[in-house]
C-alpha cells in the first residue's frame, strides 16, 4: 500500500512540476514575443487553462485511487465534490461559445489601382478577413482595413511562398478595438 501511495504521490508532484514551468516558460515566452500572439484567434494563455484541467484531473484520478485503497469514505466523498467542481469548471471555459468578432462598422481604405490585382481581388481579401474575422475573434472588433498597395509586391511573393499558395495578398493597419 506505501508503494502505490508513492508513486501516485510521484505522478501528482510530477504533474504538478510540469504545470508550474510549463506556465513560467509560457508567460516568459509571450512577455518576450508578444506580437507573435497579436493576430491569433484565441489568447494566448489558453493552453495553459487547458494544460491546467488536465492537471487537476490527474490529481483528482490519483486522489481517488488514494482513497479507494486507504478504504476512507469521507475521501471519496471529497473526491465526489471536486469532480463536480472539474465538470463545472470544464463546462465553464469550453462550454460557452463566446461568438467571433464585432465587424459591424469595418471601414475599407479606398486604394490606388493596382497592378497586381483587380478590384475584385482585393474586395475579396478584404471580405475574407472580415468573415474569418467575425468567426474567430470573439471579444474584438475590426474597424479599419488597408490594401498595402502594389510597393509591397516581394512581401506578397514571400508570404505566398511561406505558405505553400499561388498568390498571397497583405492588407495592413488592422485596427482592432
Amino acid at each position: 500500500m506505501k508503494k502505490w501511495n508513492t508513486v501516485l504521490n510521484i505522478i501528482i508532484g510530477s504533474f504538478i512540476g510540469a504545470f508550474v514551468g510549463y506556465i513560467i516558460y509560457t508567460v516568459w515566452y509571450y512577455k518576450t514575443n508578444p506580437m507573435l500572439y497579436v493576430m491569433q484567434p484565441r489568447s494566448w494563455y489558453l493552453e495553459i487553462l487547458v494544460r491546467g484541467l488536465v492537471t487537476i484531473f490527474v490529481i483528482f484520478f490519483c486522489m481517488v485511487i488514494k482513497a479507494v485503497i486507504k478504504r476512507n469514505a469521507i475521501s471519496i466523498c471529497a473526491a465526489g465534490v471536486f469532480l463536480i467542481l472539474l465538470i463545472s469548471v470544464t463546462l465553464a471555459v469550453y462550454g460557452v461559445k463566446h461568438g467571433g468578432g464585432n465587424v459591424d462598422n469595418v471601414y475599407i481604405a479606398d486604394w490606388e489601382p493596382s497592378e497586381i490585382y483587380s478590384d475584385e481581388d482585393i474586395e475579396g481579401a478584404c471580405q475574407t478577413v472580415i468573415e474569418y474575422f467575425s468567426m474567430e475573434f470573439g471579444g474584438c472588433t475590426l474597424t479599419e482595413l488597408y490594401y498595402a498597395e502594389d510597393s509591397y509586391a516581394d512581401e506578397f511573393e514571400d508570404l505566398a511562398e511561406s505558405m505553400n499558395v499561388d498568390e498571397a495578398i497583405i492588407l495592413k493597419n488592422l485596427r482592432l478595438m
